[in-house]
């Protein structure tokens, strides 16, 4: 929009600099002295500016040259038609995103995005539309369906279908491979977003993640959890490496609130005692619920 308003005002002084010069206000001059002829052939008929441009440009288009304001005016029909055509698409996907919102929760396990539910109903058209009995067939299969079918003329014909169903089988087998890798694929965004998050001291907020990252996918691919929040708690509990250095950690900070505790309630005097070997996590737990009994 700024070089258009560069280009209007640069025709706006040109116009008024050419109107000032002594040829054109002497011709002006006897322009005027003369009586006026009344021919339509030389009436200049006024051109509106597009209703999208606001005061001040609408006002400069009019000191435009007419090849200028022709340009102006072709060029926003190119741009009101682009943005019909825009419209147009716009509304064509809404109604597919809409009858794929009606059978979300049905379809949801294995199609994530309408795009994939409708390249599937594609393959299965064109399956239906080369093969359209074996087709029938494989899915009367599929869905627990019993479909009677003519009896073949001859083995050949047998050998056929028979064939023809191994290959819309495969071609099922290599859409859910499909699907699967798509999944899998957008589990991994997750988690690779999940991992880096911090705090606002910039630490990671959670800080066993590449320990537990396999435990969570797994989690997630088979559907037991339905985000990375929960398959995190999961996972580090299933891992019984991250689980030992959790409980010890919570072992640690509860002894050191509870010798805090009893340090400030009473402070021994006399002849330090002996540093006492390192005690099994059981012994830990053991030591720490006597101290809470007595």
């Amino acid at each position: 929009m700024s070089e258009l308003r560069e280009e209007l005002e640069r025709n706006l002084k040109a116009s008024v600099a050419k109107r000032q010069s002594p040829e054109i206000a002497n011709q002006e001059a006897q322009l005027s002295d003369k009586p006026a002829d009344i021919d339509t052939a030389q009436v200049e008929i006024s051109v509106v500016a597009p209703k999208s441009y606001r005061k001040k440009f609408a006002e400069d288009f009019k000191n435009l040259s007419p090849d200028w304001q022709q340009f102006l005016l072709e060029r926003e029909k190119q741009i009101e038609k682009g943005f019909s055509e825009i419209n147009n698409k716009i509304t064509g996907y809404k109604v597919l995103e809409d009858i794929f919102a009606q059978n979300f929760e049905r379809l949801s396990p294995q199609f994530a995005k309408a795009r994939d539910w409708f390249a599937g109903l594609a393959k299965l058209d064109e399956a239906m539309f080369n093969h359209p009995a074996p087709t029938i067939k494989a899915l009367a299969n599929y869905y627990g369906v019993d479909v009677v079918f003519p009896k073949e003329k001859n083995v050949r014909a047998s050998d056929e279908i028979t064939f023809r169903i191994s290959q819309l089988e495969q071609n099922f087998q290599d859409m859910k491979k499909y699907f699967d890798a798509e999944k899998q694929q957008q589990i991994l965004d997750s988690l690779q977003f999940f991992g880096q998050q911090c705090d606002e001291n910039g630490c990671f907020i959670h800080p066993y993640f590449n320990e537990v990252k396999e435990q969570m996918l797994s989690l997630l691919l088979n559907g037991y959890v339905r985000g990375c929040d929960e398959a995190y708690n999961q996972a580090v509990w299933l891992n019984p490496f991250v689980r030992e250095k959790i409980i010890r950690k919570q072992i640690d900070n509860l002894a050191q609130n509870t010798q805090k505790s009893q340090d400030a309630a009473f402070a021994p005097k006399g002849k330090a005692e002996a540093p006492q070997k390192e005690l099994t996590l059981r012994e830990e737990l053991e030591k720490n619920m006597a101290k809470f009994k007595h």
